[in-house]
């Protein structure tokens, strides 16, 4: 009898810690879904950072392209602005001599006019000179004439 009660006695141990198993599985089984779908969000949230994570590194590759091109294009402003300075430079210069040929062609052609127009005017007061004696000489000849008459 005695180990009737005994084995009751385990058996309602073994019962208790049956049920405590039990318990004890099921909330394992609660942890264990809970990991489960923690792991499934975390997966997801790792899906998302590798997405992210390949496009930032499209954008960042499109950026470094971007930033080439832009300074390409910056020397490239650089240099033309140079060579319009330059093409402004050798214009002035150009505008320049043209002026100084300009001014030296005119004051050449003023000095020659001037020495034509000083050389037509002693030729008419030559002219003049010849003409005013050969009129004064006519008109002594007339006047000697009508002396003589």
């Amino acid at each position: 009898r005695r180990d009737l009660e005994e084995l009751q006695g385990h058996s309602r141990e073994v019962e208790a810690l049956a049920a405590e198993r039990a318990a004890e599985n099921d909330r394992l089984e609660t942890d264990l879904k809970e990991m489960r779908e923690e792991a499934d969000a975390n997966a997801a949230k790792l899906g998302q950072f590798r997405e992210y994570q390949s496009k930032a590194f499209e954008l960042k590759h499109t950026n470094d392209v971007l930033s080439e091109q832009l300074e390409a294009l910056q020397d490239e402003m650089q240099r033309m602005q140079s060579d319009y300075g330059d093409e402004v430079e050798q214009l002035k210069k150009e505008i320049s001599i043209s002026q100084n040929d300009r001014r030296t062609h005119r004051q050449a052609v003023e000095e020659h006019v001037e020495a034509k127009i000083s050389h037509l005017r002693k030729e008419k007061n030559a002219e003049l000179l010849e003409a005013l004696q050969q009129t004064e000489e006519k008109t002594k000849k007339i006047k000697d004439l009508e002396t003589e008459r």
